[in-house]
């Protein structure tokens, strides 16, 4: 369980943005694209996931820390304070 859960957009449980690489291997496996839109319209058809352009993940995550509506967790790196002693 995430501590810290981004809230999105009407309730989804998460935000998905596909890529697609459209190259000349791409136009030889055409039927690929069959399976991609099946994945999408079952996932579609449960629910609890906004699927958006990256731009709009994007402005919607910067908007809320924005607003004051989220926080994201910072990470101190290196977790250690000084030279780490090799044994």
């Amino acid at each position: 369980m995430i501590a810290n859960p981004i809230p999105w957009p009407n309730g989804a449980k998460c935000a998905d943005c596909i890529t697609f690489d459209m190259d000349a291997d791409s136009l030889i496996r055409l039927a690929r694209w069959d399976v991609v839109h099946r994945f999408i319209e079952l996932v579609l058809t449960k629910g609890d996931v906004w699927f958006a352009r990256i731009e709009e993940i994007v402005a919607h995550v910067l908007g809320l820390v924005k607003n004051g509506a989220w926080r994201p967790r910072v990470d101190r790196l290196p977790y250690y304070s000084g030279p780490v002693r090799v044994r």
